[in-house]
C-alpha cells in the first residue's frame, strides 16, 4: 500500500473540456486504492489528452486522500522535442512551466524528483524511448522510483498517457496497475473516419533515387543542382493535383539529408506555379492564413505525437513512405494530426492504410495480447 502523506486540498479551476474532466476524474478515483500505483491511459489522437492531464491535476489536488502540493507534479515523456515542451507549457499553470521535461531534460527530472514524497508523474507519449536502458527507465532508476517498494514507500503516483502503447499485457496481469480508456464525445475526427470516408491514400515514393547517381550535393534552392530521378516519381506526385483546388497548404514529410532537398526539386519540377518552402524556412503558425497560391511545406521530423495544427486551410498530408511500416509511426504521423475536433472536411492523407486497419483491430479489442519489448515501472 502507498504511504499516505496529508496535504491541504486545493481547488484549481482548469479551462477543459467535459469530456477531458471526466475522464481526468475517472483517472484519479483510481488511485483511490492506495495499492495502485500505475495508470495507462488510452486516448486517440488529437482527442484531449492534454486537457485530461489538467483533469487528473484538478482532481488529484482537490481529492483529500490524494492532495499534494502542486510543485509534486511532473510531466515528462521520451519524445525529444522542444515543440512539445514549449506547446505543453502554454496549456499548464504558469507555476508548472519549471516541472515539464522532454527526453534531453530528464536528468533535472531525476534531481527534482528524487527526494520526493507524495508525488504525481505524468508520462506523455509513452511509447516512446521506453525500451530497457532508454531514458525513461533510466531516469526512473536513477530517481530510485523503479522499484514497487520505493513507490509505496514514497507515494508516487503514476499515469501513462498515449494514442499507441507498447505493452498492455502487463498492465492487465499486474495487481498494482489498471488501463483505461477515453472514449471521445461527438464531433470528434478520428483516424478510423478518415479511412471510412475515403480521406486515406496509400503512400508512394517520392524521391526516385537512381542507382549509380549521387545526389549528396542537390540544393533544392538552386535548381541547377539537381540530380536525374526516377521518372516514375513525377506520375506519383500528380496524383495529388485531384485534390488540390482552391489554394491550400500542403504538408509533406521527406526523408533527411539530400533526400530533403530532391523531394522539393521533384515537386517544384511537377508544380512550377506552387510554392515551395522547408520547414527550415518557415513557421507552421502561417497555417493560420489562407495562402494565395498552391504552398507545399517539406518537414523532416516535425508533426510527430503530440503536435496541434490549424486545419482549416490544409489540403493534402503525405506522409515519407519507408521500407517497413510501424503502425504507432503511422498513426503518430501526419494522419494522427489530422484527428481531433475541427470543420475541415477535406483534406487527405497519404500514409499507410493498412496500418491504419491494424491499428481499429487492437483498439477496439483493446489492445488485447499486445506485448512489444518495453519496461513496466514497479517490476
Amino acid at each position: 500500500m502507498r504511504t499516505e502523506f496529508s496535504h491541504p486540498v486545493q481547488y484549481v479551476d482548469f479551462n477543459i473540456f467535459p469530456s477531458q474532466d471526466h475522464f481526468g476524474e475517472e483517472i484519479s478515483k483510481i488511485f483511490l486504492d492506495r495499492s495502485m500505483l500505475s495508470i495507462l491511459a488510452l486516448a486517440l489522437t488529437q482527442s484531449g489528452k492534454t486537457g485530461s492531464m489538467l483533469g487528473v491535476i484538478k482532481h488529484c489536488l482537490a481529492t483529500p486522500s490524494l492532495a499534494l502540493p502542486i510543485s509534486n507534479i511532473f510531466i515528462i515523456t521520451g519524445y525529444s522535442s522542444v515543440q512539445w515542451a514549449d506547446q505543453t507549457r502554454d496549456r499548464f499553470p504558469p507555476e508548472m512551466a519549471d516541472q515539464i521535461f522532454h527526453r534531453n531534460q530528464l536528468t533535472s527530472f531525476v534531481k527534482r524528483v528524487r527526494d520526493k514524497k507524495n508525488v504525481l508523474i505524468i508520462i506523455d507519449e509513452v511509447q516512446i524511448a521506453f525500451g530497457e536502458e532508454q531514458s525513461i527507465h533510466n531516469a526512473f532508476r536513477q530517481a530510485c522510483i523503479m522499484d514497487k517498494e520505493d513507490l509505496y514507500k514514497k507515494d508516487i503516483k503514476i499515469v501513462q498517457f498515449t494514442a499507441t502503447p507498447r505493452n498492455t499485457e502487463p498492465f492487465k496481469s499486474s495487481p498494482f496497475s489498471k488501463i483505461i480508456f477515453m472514449m471521445p464525445p461527438p464531433g470528434y475526427i478520428s483516424v478510423f473516419q478518415l479511412l471510412e470516408t475515403n480521406r486515406i491514400r496509400f503512400y508512394k515514393d517520392l524521391v526516385g533515387l537512381m542507382d549509380n547517381l549521387v545526389y549528396t550535393e542537390v540544393n533544392w534552392k538552386d535548381p541547377k543542382t539537381a540530380v536525374s530521378v526516377n521518372p516514375a516519381v513525377y506520375e506519383n506526385i500528380k496524383e495529388i493535383a485531384e485534390y488540390m483546388d482552391e489554394p491550400k497548404y500542403h504538408i509533406i514529410r521527406t526523408g533527411r539529408t539530400y533526400l530533403h532537398d530532391v523531394t522539393i526539386l521533384n515537386f517544384m519540377k511537377v508544380f512550377p506555379d506552387s510554392k515551395c518552402v522547408s520547414e527550415m524556412d518557415t513557421d507552421l503558425d502561417i497555417l493560420l492564413t489562407k495562402p494565395d497560391v498552391h504552398t507545399f511545406i517539406f518537414i523532416k521530423d516535425k508533426l510527430r505525437c503530440a503536435k496541434t495544427i490549424h486545419k482549416e486551410h490544409l489540403g493534402v498530408l503525405y506522409d515519407r513512405k519507408t521500407k517497413h511500416s510501424f503502425m504507432n509511426s503511422v498513426i503518430q504521423g501526419l494522419a494522427g494530426r489530422l484527428t481531433g475536433y475541427h470543420s475541415n472536411q477535406n483534406s487527405v492523407v497519404f500514409t499507410n492504410p493498412i496500418m491504419i486497419r491494424k491499428y481499429h483491430y487492437h483498439w477496439t479489442t483493446q489492445f488485447e495480447g499486445l506485448k512489444i519489448k518495453s519496461i513496466f515501472i514497479g517490476n
